[in-house]
């Protein structure tokens, strides 16, 4: 081989070896992009999870509350009151329930009086049946099932420990409570196959104020669920069939997590980073939740473009390679080519910068659906606290003005049981809309989640009560619906930095601040 032939071959080597080389790199570069774009894609799915999770536990927790508080205050009830204030509950309203029991304590001594009550109470077959050799016993006395399947009335719940811890930790604390999951003694008679891990909630019942029995421990409230049903039914409403959901319950520190339920484990994807776990406190327990993608999501990412990068640039080195290989034979034929490989070459850059740009777009579009609140287009719970603790900095370090004003909408549970939850939307967009109008656009405004706002005002006149009131004015006016005026009033708290306060603690100061605006409202 002649001198200028292996200078060609090395010059065509070398060449291959810099193209290669940079297809890896570019390839490697669109594939971190990938990664994060799926990676801030995840956290939204599982923000949504979480929050539809949490939501639905807390609005269980609020039905145990007002049922155990109306039971209170029944000077003398009856079956019939008990059916009668458990009918507007339904497996639609609280999915994943088994229904509603009322259980009382008694002693041995104790048990045929007590069967005798509740008899002339309107349950005239109960049979107390008592369990053990103890002397202490809890007893169903009366039942509303919402599954189809009634609780056999007379049976001591002190046959499962599971729900037993839970009512006397629920009298301890004064709360409701979470059991551990544990099947559900009606449903130990069922076949295997029909079995689930359940847990109930326990809410304490005291006497109300001016019935007969005032400020007296008269038994629990208990409202049962499965934990599978419970979950499927949540996850359809949030519509996340692209992700797998594992809920655990790992609050027993001296036990292994309990596995609860899963949804749409049959298709997860491995291997892929992509996994997420959060943490849902329940009335005293702790859950937790395993969100994993699914071949559903992994399709809704689209192709990857880093494999397609790299091969395009491995054959574009090879094609130039070759092109350079004819200089050897044809320097006119070789320049020509060259020409029409470079412009090939700026096109192909071009491409590229687009869709790098095109990512660029993306991230920041991912990056504000992540910071804004969905329904209202305000700032979320996350961008509010972020935008907070540089405003309380700043407040602190400069010695300038800032307030916090936190905004409940009163009733609002009532609008959407009354006029459904698109109405109740329909309401939250418009006192967003309302708060927008209100306050300057260099305020930031917050929704936190559920009918809670927040605003924060820096460097802006002191509020006056005179001010505040023209704001509540201004949130009470009446929304139109669909042709119907829905009162939603508006508490509102404000509070301003003291001392060796954190922003979180200023915002929990506001919060306290609206309770008692609140309760102020409940009372005039």
């Amino acid at each position: 081989m002649t001198r200028r032939g292996r200078l060609a071959t090395l010059l065509v080597s070398g060449f291959i070896a810099l193209g290669l080389v940079g297809s890896w790199v570019l390839a490697d570069a669109i594939g971190e992009q990938e990664a994060d774009r799926a990676g801030a894609a995840m956290d939204l799915r599982v923000q949504v999870v979480e929050s539809a999770v949490a939501a639905e536990v807390r609005r269980y927790v609020e039905t145990s509350m007002d049922l155990a508080a109306a039971i209170g205050a029944q000077s003398d009830l009856s079956a019939a009151d008990f059916t009668a204030l458990n009918m507007t509950l339904t497996r639609e309203r609280l999915p994943g329930t088994t229904g509603t029991s009322l259980v009382v304590p008694a002693a041995h001594d104790d048990i045929p009086r007590l069967q005798r009550d509740w008899r002339a109470r309107g349950n005239p077959d109960l049979v107390l049946s008592p369990f053990g050799s103890d002397d202490d016993h809890l007893f169903v006395v009366l039942n509303h099932p919402l599954d189809g399947i009634p609780v056999q009335t007379g049976r001591d719940v002190s046959e499962a420990s599971e729900p037993t811890e839970a009512l006397a930790e629920a009298r301890s604390r004064d709360q409701v409570t979470a059991s551990a999951t544990y099947v559900l003694l009606k449903d130990r008679e069922r076949p295997t196959t029909g079995q689930q891990q359940s847990f109930v909630l326990a809410a304490p019942i005291v006497g109300a104020a001016e019935t007969a029995n005032e400020g007296v421990f008269l038994g629990w409230l208990l409202l049962g669920m499965r934990g599978r049903d419970f979950l499927d039914e949540t996850m359809a409403r949030a519509s996340q069939d692209a992700v797998a959901v594992t809920l655990t319950d790992d609050s027993t520190p001296t036990t292994e997590a309990v596995l609860v339920a899963g949804v749409d484990l049959g298709n997860v994807v491995e291997g892929t980073g992509l996994e997420r776990t959060v943490t849902i406190p329940v009335a005293g327990r702790t859950w937790r939740l395993l969100v994993q993608p699914t071949e559903e999501f992994m399709s809704s990412l689209g192709p990857s473009r880093s494999t397609r990068a790299r091969n395009a640039g491995v054959l574009f080195t090879l094609l130039l390679a070759v092109l350079l290989g004819t200089l050897s034979t044809s320097r006119q034929r070789a320049l020509a080519k060259v020409d029409r490989a470079t412009a090939a070459l700026r096109a192909d850059i071009g491409r590229r910068e687009e869709v790098e740009a095109a990512l660029r777009a993306r991230e920041e579009e991912l990056h504000v659906m992540a910071l804004t609140d969905s329904l209202t287009g305000l700032a979320n719970r996350r961008a509010f606290m972020e935008a907070l603790d540089r405003a309380h900095s700043r407040a602190v370090r400069h010695g300038t003005r800032l307030s916090v004003l936190f905004c409940d909408i009163d009733h609002f549970k009532t609008v959407n049981d009354t006029f459904g939850h698109a109405a109740g939307d329909a309401v939250l967009r418009e006192v967003a809309s309302r708060l927008r109008q209100h306050f300057r656009t260099e305020d930031t405004i917050g929704r936190l989640g559920g009918d809670e706002f927040a605003v924060i005002c820096e460097d802006g006149a002191d509020f006056t009560q005179v001010l505040l009131d023209r704001l509540r004015d201004a949130l009470a006016e009446p929304h139109r619906i669909g042709g119907a005026l829905v009162a939603a009033p508006v508490s509102v708290g404000l509070a301003s930095p003291r001392d060796g306060e954190t922003g979180a603690q200023l915002l929990e100061r506001a919060d306290s601040t609206m309770y008692r605006d609140k309760a102020q409202h409940t009372l005039t």
